[in-house]
């Protein structure tokens, strides 16, 4: 009976180390890059780490035929980073007005958005990180991301076959 407690008591510390390992893998970390493409690749978006201007990582990827951009934020170095900012920018021909962009704005909760110089519409959504969340956070995040993205491109008349919505666009020095 002592040897059948002590392989109980075995199984179980071996089970629960498994599943401690298992939990610190289903971590998504600002620390590492490589967590949040692996992440994204699992739930079938493509995500390339690059490097931005500042030295902070970002990865390309994508969600319905709309590349987007996240970039890492608030970072010491490559890693320590406090955030993640979602981008996407649509190029369109006459570009699209403030005042049509405004009104996305005054609708919507997730996903800010702004116009270029050239009248380009361009859609961000900034999250903090501190420094970790699950996988399963992680996804429902790019989730909610991608499906604002997608309504977001329709609002500004961008589908398979290009842009449809053309405004009359222009741009002063003043603000």
């Amino acid at each position: 009976m002592a040897i059948a407690s002590r392989s109980i008591a075995a199984l179980t510390s071996a089970l629960a180390f498994l599943a401690a390992g298992a939990m610190a893998e289903d971590r998504v970390s600002l620390a590492d890059p490589a967590s949040v493409a692996n992440t994204l690749r699992l739930e079938g978006y493509r995500a390339k780490i690059h490097a931005q201007e500042t030295g902070a990582p970002a990865i390309l990827s994508g969600s319905g035929g709309s590349a987007f951009d996240i970039q890492f934020v608030g970072c010491e170095g490559y890693n320590a980073c406090r955030g993640l900012l979602f981008t996407a920018r649509f190029d369109l021909d006459g570009g699209i007005d403030l005042e049509r962009i405004n009104s996305w704005n005054s609708e919507r909760y997730v996903g800010r958005a702004f116009v270029t110089r050239d009248c380009d519409p361009v859609i961000d959504h900034y999250v903090a990180i501190t420094p970790e969340i699950s996988s399963s956070e992680f996804v429902t995040l790019v989730e909610t991301w991608s499906l604002t993205l997608k309504d977001f491109r329709a609002f500004v008349g961008f589908d398979d076959n290009g842009p449809h919505f053309v405004a009359k666009c222009q741009m002063t020095d003043t603000i």
